[in-house]
């Protein structure tokens, strides 16, 4: 199987994912209803405080997503710009002079 193939495949996989999961939160509004488990579910303290999780969770997760930085009423006008640091990488957000937004 050659790449092509193999992105095909994993792109189909992906859709039946979403389409799965879309429908299953169509359900939920018409019904409004959610998941409900049988028990509390319970997760230990270093999930949310160990540094090795967390850089597990930067490269799977947001180095891997498109990141909402900022809001449009941020960069209003042409020649604005906004700089930050966002999970250890420099950012530079931009208004081009065309009003289009732009980031580096």
């Amino acid at each position: 199987m050659d790449g092509s193939q193999h992105l095909d495949r994993d792109d189909a996989d992906r859709e039946q994912v979403y389409n799965g999961l879309a429908e299953k939160m169509l359900r939920y509004v018409e019904t409004n209803t959610t998941d409900q488990t049988d028990d509390v579910l319970r997760v230990p303290v270093s999930a949310y405080t160990d540094p090795a999780q967390w850089s597990k969770e930067i490269e799977l997760i947001f180095k891997r997503q498109p990141l909402m930085l900022a809001m449009t009423i941020e960069l209003p006008n042409p020649g604005d710009y906004k700089a930050m640091e966002v999970i250890g990488l420099p950012i530079l957000l931009t208004r081009a002079r065309t009003a289009r937004r732009g980031r580096f």
